[in-house]
């Protein structure tokens, strides 16, 4: 079979091929392919896609018109179809206007929303029809798109690539759903990591990385730096299906048959009858034959026919030429391959060999040492490897039917196997010459054990051995075999390395590329056949890098890497220097977190010193999180993925085309492939943010029902509505309007769409889910829903008139745009300077901001400038300017010399560009006064003069007597001095001050002492100064106090004046930009504005809970704008909680995004992700394990504005995983989350009085009735005493001859201000108290009292009335647990 795998380079075949196979896709075949991505993979899916899609349809359309929507959902049965109608009060669209809204299936619009793609040479690793092959995305593509021109195409071949799943990061073979290409003006970068695996991309495509929680994240090409991680495939997927014995004849072609007298013997006689046909042709059998013969004619084959009934049939068997022309391979199975030679000779061997160990170490010694010719194959050896020479003829025996021979010379062994079957097999399989070698596809679907001894016998036939550093190298000059056995190393999960090097020794013409596969240490030991010569180390690959831990670390980490297990893991946060030690950390640790004491000796000293354990020893929040982050990232390296470190980016010419390809994956939004160039690498298709809508409806509806979506409108401006009937030609993708006539419509304007289709009522709750949370997001709407089984129809009523705010458009912020975006940007702006280009393409730039942002951009490209003291003493600034100075008068030069000394004397710390200011600015006042003319050589003389006497610095003695003047050291001393801990003696800041001085000494090129330093370098300078005093000083500088000492320096340096690059000088400079990137990012600049946006605000997102909710609390929260990708976004959270909401089960979760209900795919959703992630019991809320949904009587609601929310599929059910939204989404949770804590703290409370309260009421009377019992006394008042025990606010009535007394008491601990309200039958009069009203309310009297009492306080308040009264009191502002009323 023709593969792909051919030979790297002959991708032009390859091309041929897919483009034979290629067949028009049509868009129905497109829709039922993707429907899952869609939200149209089932009946009952389909249905709520369909209303969804039509509802928020109608929503945008009354809103942008300024209505206020009214919306009809009605679903009925309509023989075997149901029927969807949505009716809306919009502005309604014209005939024109129906098609484009309705009709058109975009389906390639999601590939376009960014050139994220690969260059067109980038290696993929496929799989098609069983077979795995390597083809570049280039000829991929190609093969499915136009000749020319950026484009999308189905892939409808059956062509599978590697995809991870992001949750489980397991790797699975996926299909291949479109082909995508771009033209592009993108930069394009190489990325290199460790390994030397290599990708090449535009600047804008994602690859992979983790965050600390153990969740991937994608990471912008263009943004790694060296030194990040990327998560890389370490385990390949294996085959579903193991292949256990290998056809020879799927493996030899025709053209090896041509001219061979080789037949297939085995055929039973009943199986050849059957090409027996009456079909017959007569012809000669060559063009130099005498006469013609008779031919039988099966399936297109002709068989002669004498030949057939005189041998074939007799003896069983056919041309093995005639059997691949037939397509019997698999006939032939049971068969034996017979060839015979000059002379009657005959060698066998059977059609199909087992997949054993045998065979796998043939096929491996021949791609090692073999070659063919026409009926023998030749294996060459050196004469001291007698065990390959035995394995191999043992090997070659095992086929079966074949001899050997043994040549022997004097420093080489030939071992000759003879059989041309076996030549054909494993010259077609595995080529023929040194640079055309290759691995055979059915190596690739062995089981894991026959692979690994397939790579211990190439090795070893390769000559490889245990290297003392133990390595196994395997060197070849075919691309095809290395990049291969790469792919081979890693389905066994060993990352094998790849180095490419010319071979210039002598034996091939010319210099030719070698390509060196290495594995190291530990991998060595997998296929169990080399002796390693030392202890195997593990590999990098198989650690946990230190950095994911850099949030949570409490100390110094030892190393960059750690193995990855639980105490190794604390070894990165800083918990334990050695593995021992962290193992008892670790024991420690989760004790504690169990609930127990813990009290080790130093260890529980440590845990509390790094705020791990508090001063009970119980854990801190700051543990919890180490130990939640030590969880998430631990077993990592144990799955079917790794972290490799970037080495290197490097930017590269663009091509003119990128290409890319989609692959949802097996969730449907894992959406990534494999790159294989130099190894496994990978990335991360293209994926569009926006879905296709209702046109998706529409064309579901036809496909499944036959039927035109029909679609009634009425504008404003018309008299009578429009009907309209529409399809869409599947073939063209284009809408067509089958049908239009006038109609009458009820109502005034609108829009009303009917579709027909096949589905069920099984997702009714979803439906009405989403109907319900669509009116919660959008108070303002009124919408009515009718179904099969409604006895009623569901109403949500308006609850509020206020339409949301009109959106506007914005520019990109600062905060939000890649290196990639900026690098564009900078290509295509009109700006002139770095000033103007920030005020003119971004939002909230002004002249101010982009001031600060140009001095972060100094910095970064300019570095500061340290600045200095002037010493006390031991230095002559004047004296040393006026020996500069010359030919300017004594007075003049004095003044001069003098003002400068005397300016610089005033000034704590100096830089160099403020004393050239300084200079400029006296020697203007000296001149005016003196009339001298003080030049711009003077000046630089001065300057000069200055700073190298402010700035002295001699390291060696004068004379070999005294030292030499030092003004750094001193400078440096009182900065490190501040910087550093108390406990830090004086000589070692003073010793730590030296080496900075000696180092700031050599910043600069040859004659520049300006001292300018970026922070990268003098935090390096810090750190090697540092070093330097804890090696020969024998002291302690911990990363504390080495930041500290940077940051220090870093504030007393000075912002250079130099003018920044212009915008023309930054275009094609990577490094350039990505400075000015960090000035941006770095630079406080105000949120994006909001008028872009669409929130639905906190108090209507509490509004919209309390109208759809029955709860007893409330709370909303709708933080500010924050910035992804250029986009501004909104993150609002709501909660509900109690009431009426079940308490048994987990919360309700609902989730929204531009106010549109996300209802399916909850455990996608990156909200999901987040609420499972917060601790919900800090917040009153049960959660079992301390993840996951939190159970209890509670809504949460979390609704995303944005102008370009990041989808994880079309069917816009879930918001893709991205941090800065994540985080705004977390913020939001916990800001509503604090109220509802605070309320349930304080009904705890509350609970707790009451049960208090009912304890007392029941004891206190008992007791009052005891003491009138035993002192023969009236029994006691005891409603006021149970007022202080409580602490309660009291208020007693007293009635003496109608005037009535209300005695208010404060007994709590604070201020309480009551609002009191007495109902009275009659008119009071003499109403006296603080804040006294009287409002007369058909005959009763309502008096009002808003007395402040402070704790401890009493008040009266009274009024008078007659003998007759009633009364009944009311009273506000006080919990009633915290009342008692005795009125």
């Amino acid at each position: 079979m023709t593969s792909f795998q051919a030979e790297l380079g002959a991708d032009e075949g390859i091309a041929e091929e897919l483009a034979k196979g290629q067949r028009e896709i049509s868009i129905a075949e497109f829709f039922e392919k993707n429907k899952h991505m869609l939200g149209f993979d089932s009946g009952a899916r389909g249905l709520v896609t369909a209303v969804k899609e039509a509802v928020d349809n109608a929503l945008d359309a009354t809103e942008e018109a300024g209505i206020r929507p009214d919306i009809y959902v009605e679903i009925s049965e309509v023989g075997d179809y149901y029927r969807v109608v949505v009716e809306d009060n919009g502005p309604g669209i014209t005939k024109e206007q129906v098609p484009k809204i309705f009709g058109k299936l975009l389906y390639g619009s999601r590939f376009h929303a960014r050139e994220q793609s690969l260059t067109p040479d980038q290696r993929l690793l496929v799989r098609r029809d069983g077979d795995i092959e390597f083809v570049s995305i280039g000829t991929l593509c190609d093969a499915y798109l136009p000749a020319d021109g950026g484009g999308t195409a189905p892939v409808g071949d059956g062509i599978e690539v590697p995809c991870f799943n992001r949750e489980t990061q397991k790797m699975t073979w996926q299909p291949v759903t479109h082909a995508i290409r771009h033209e592009t003006e993108e930069a394009t970068y190489e990325v290199t990591t460790q390994k030397g695996r290599t990708v090449e991309v535009t600047g804008n495509h994602s690859v992979f990385t983790l965050n600390k929680d153990g969740e991937t994240r994608e990471v912008a090409a263009g943004d790694l730096q060296p030194g990040d991680t990327l998560l890389t495939p370490r385990r390949l997927p294996q085959p579903d299906e193991t292949t256990e014995e290998i056809n020879l004849l799927n493996h030899i072609t025709a053209d090896q048959l041509d001219g061979r007298r080789c037949y297939v013997y085995g055929f039973d006689r009943e199986q050849l009858e059957t090409l027996r046909s009456e079909d017959t042709v007569r012809k000669k059998p060559t063009p130099d034959s005498n006469r013609e013969r008779y031919y039988y004619v099966h399936d297109g084959v002709e068989i002669l026919r004498d030949s057939f009934e005189t041998n074939y049939i007799e003896d069983g068997y056919l041309p093995a030429e005639t059997v691949l022309e037939l397509g019997w391979e698999q006939q032939a199975a049971d068969c034996e391959l017979v060839t015979y030679q000059v002379g009657g000779e005959e060698t066998s061997i059977p059609v199909t060999l087992p997949a054993d160990e045998r065979l796998v170490e043939l096929v491996a010694y021949y791609i090692s040492e073999g070659h063919v010719d026409d009926r023998q194959i030749g294996f060459t050896f050196g004469s001291h490897e007698s065990e390959l020479i035995e394995a191999t003829e043992q090997a070659v025996a095992a086929v079966g039917g074949t001899t050997t021979t043994v040549d022997r010379e004097r420093n080489a062994t030939r071992v000759k196997a003879f059989g041309s079957p076996l030549a054909m097999f494993l010259h077609s399989a595995c080529g023929d010459g040194a640079q055309t070698k290759r691995i055979p596809s059915f190596v690739f679907e062995l089981d894991a054990e026959l692979q690994q001894q397939f790579i211990a016998a190439l090795y070893q036939g390769d000559g490889s051995d245990s290297h003392p550093s133990n390595e196994l190298s395997h060197t070849t000059t075919s691309e095809t075999l290395a990049r291969q056995l790469s792919v081979l190393w890693n389905m066994q999960g060993v990352l094998a390395s790849t180095e490419v090097a010319s071979n210039t020794d002598g034996y091939a013409a010319g210099e030719t590329e070698q390509y060196r596969t290495k594995v190291y240490g530990d991998d060595t030991d997998l296929a169990d056949v080399f002796a390693p010569s030392k202890d195997t180390s593990e590999q990098t690959y198989k650690r946990i890098p230190t950095s994911l831990l850099d949030d949570v670390r409490v100390g110094q980490a030892g190393s960059k890497t750690v193995p990855d297990s639980v105490p190794g893991l604390l070894m990165a946060a800083g918990v334990g220097s050695k593995i021992d030690h962290a193992e008892t950390y670790a024991e420690l640790i989760e004790a504690a977190i169990a609930g127990e004491y813990v009290d080790e000796p130093r260890y529980s000293h440590n845990l509390k010193q790094w705020g791990l354990l508090d001063d009970d020893h119980q854990p801190t929040d700051q543990l919890t999180e180490l130990w939640s982050t030590i969880q998430n990232l631990q077993g990592i390296t144990e799955t079917d993925m790794c972290l490799l470190p970037v080495e290197s980016v490097t930017e590269t010419e663009s091509p003119e085309y990128v290409y890319d390809i989609s692959v949802p994956g097996a969730t449907g939004h894992d959406e990534n492939f494999v790159v294989c160039n130099d190894g496994a690498l990978s990335v991360k298709n293209s994926r569009g943010q926006q879905g296709i809508g209702i046109s998706a409806a529409v064309l579901y509806s036809q496909l499944t029902s036959g039927k035109p979506a029909k679609i009634t409108s009425r504008t404003k401006e018309s008299d009578q509505a429009e009907y309209f009937e529409l399809i869409i030609d599947t073939d063209t993708n284009e809408p067509e309007i089958r049908d239009s006539e006038p109609t009458t419509w009820d109502r005034t304007h609108g829009t009303r769409i009917e579709l027909e289709m096949e589905a069920n009522m099984r997702a009714r709750q979803q439906l009405h889910q989403y109907i319900k949370n669509t009116a919660v997001v959008n108070p303002h709407a009124r919408i009515e829903l009718r179904e099969p089984g409604l006895e009623e129809p569901l109403k949500f009523e308006r609850g509020t008139d206020q339409l949301p705010a009109e959106t506007s458009e914005i520019r990109p912020h600062p905060h939000g745009v890649e290196l990639g975006t900026l690098i564009k940007m900078i290509a295509a702006t009109d700006s002139y300077s770095v000033s103007g280009f920030l005020q003119d393409e971004f939002t909230r730039v002004g002249k101010k901001t982009a001031d600060k942002v140009l001095d972060s951009f100094r910095d970064r490209h300019f570095g500061r400038e340290l600045a200095w003291p002037t010493p006390a003493t031991g230095i002559d600034i004047a004296g040393a300017v006026t020996d500069a100075v010359a030919n300017k008068g004594a007075d003049a030069t004095a003044q001069f010399a003098t003002e400068i000394e005397s300016e610089l004397r005033g000034r704590d710390r100096t830089a160099h560009s403020e004393l050239a200011a300084t200079v400029d600015e006296i020697a203007d006042e000296v001149e005016a006064d003196t009339g001298r003319t003080f030049g711009a050589t003077v000046r630089e003389h001065a300057v000069d003069a200055a700073w190298n006497e402010l700035t002295a610095f001699e390291d060696d003695a004068t004379n070999g007597e005294e030292p030499g003047r030092d003004h750094l050291t001193t400078g440096l001393y009182g900065l490190v001095d501040d910087a550093t801990s108390s406990r830090k003696d004086d000589e070692t800041v003073q010793a730590l001050a030296e080496r900075l001085a000696r180092r700031a000494d050599g910043l600069g090129d040859d004659g520049d002492r300006r001292f300018r330093v970026t922070h990268d370098d003098l935090s390096a300078m810090v750190e090697a100064a540092a070093e330097a005093t804890v090696e020969y000083d024998d002291v302690t500088l911990g990363e504390t106090a080495r930041e500290k000492i940077t940051d220090a320096l870093w504030s007393a340096a000075q912002t250079v004046p130099d003018d920044v690059p212009k915008i023309s000088e930054i275009d094609g400079d990577r490094d350039t930009a990505s400075e000015l990137l960090e000035a941006m990012r770095a630079t406080d600049i105000l949120a994006p504005p909001t008028d872009c946006l669409s929130p639905i605000t906190a108090d209507l997102v509490e509004a919209g809970l309390r109208k759809e909710y029955d709860a007893d609390f409330f709370a909303a929260a709708t933080r500010d704008a924050e910035v992804h990708g250029g986009d501004p976004f909104i993150v609002e959270a709501g909660i509900a909680y109690g009431g009426d909401l079940p308490s048994e089960g987990k919360i309700d979760l609902l989730r929204f995004a531009n106010r549109v209900p996300l209802v399916y795919q909850q455990g996608a959703c990156s909200s999901t992700d987040v609420v499972k992630q917060i601790g919900w019991r800090n917040y009153g809320l049960d959660q079992p394990g301390g993840s996951g949904l939190p159970n209890g009587p509670a809504v949460l609601m979390i609704h995303v504005a944005s102008t370009n929310v990041p989808f994880t599929s079309e069917s816009k059910d879930a918001i893709a995983n991205i941090p800065e939204i994540e985080d705004e989404i977390e913020l939001a949770i916990r800001e509503a989350a604090r109220e509802l804590k605070s309320y349930l703290n304080k009904r705890r409370s509350l609970e707790k009085r009451q049960q208090k309260q009912s304890v007392l009421s029941q004891i206190l009377p008992e007791m009052a009735d005891k003491v009138a019992e035993v002192t023969g006394q009236e029994r006691p008042n005891i409603d006021a005493a149970m007022g202080r025990i409580m602490n309660n606010l009291c208020i007693d009535r007293e009635i003496d001859d109608g005037t009535v007394t209300l005695h208010v008491e404060n007994y709590s601990d604070r201020a309480e201000t009551p609002e009191i309200t007495e109902i009275v039958s009659v008119e009071p009069t003499d109403v006296k108290g603080e804040g006294a009203t009287v409002v007369d309310l058909d005959g009763e009297w309502f008096i009002q009292w808003s007395p402040s009492l402070s704790a401890g306080e009493e008040t009266k308040l009274t009024y008078t009335v007659g003998d007759d009264a009633e009364f009944d009191i009311t009273v506000d502002g006080v919990e009633t647990e915290k009342l008692t009323l005795n009125a």
